[in-house]
């Protein structure tokens, strides 16, 4: 994996919860607010505060995750909307260099088209220099 430092620090709020930069909360996950335990097989390269996950009844595991797999494609969808000079060329590193993360293989193949083409182009724009 890349040395965590190397990622922009900050917080990127969508309506399906926030992708935390921080190098400190890696791998940390959030209901809202509330810790989570991880207890993914693998770590996540980034923190993650989910906004409509749904929790085990103990309140501090995840009940599914397929549920926080969709929420975080939907989570980096919409960072890469807001905010795609700084959110693609990290998702293109991340995806390059940290496949196995648990959070990079869910975000492995976006959903929509658009967050695609984005990818493509970067890639393009890079090769045509």
């Amino acid at each position: 994996m890349a040395p965590v430092d190397a990622y922009p620090s900050g917080i990127t709020s969508t309506p399906h919860g926030d992708l935390i930069l921080d190098p400190q909360l890696r791998g940390q996950l959030y209901h809202n607010g509330i810790t989570l335990t991880n207890s993914t097989v693998g770590t996540f390269l980034f923190a993650y505060n989910f906004a409509y996950s749904t929790t085990c009844r103990d309140r501090c595991r995840l009940a599914s995750w397929r549920d926080a797999t969709r929420q975080v494609h939907q989570i980096w969808e919409e960072a890469l909307r807001k905010q795609k000079d700084t959110i693609l060329p990290l998702l293109v590193h991340s995806l390059r260099k940290n496949a196995r993360a648990a959070d990079v293989e869910m975000i492995g193949p976006l959903r929509e088209p658009p967050a695609a083409l984005r990818i493509w182009q970067y890639f393009a724009a890079r090769v045509s220099r």
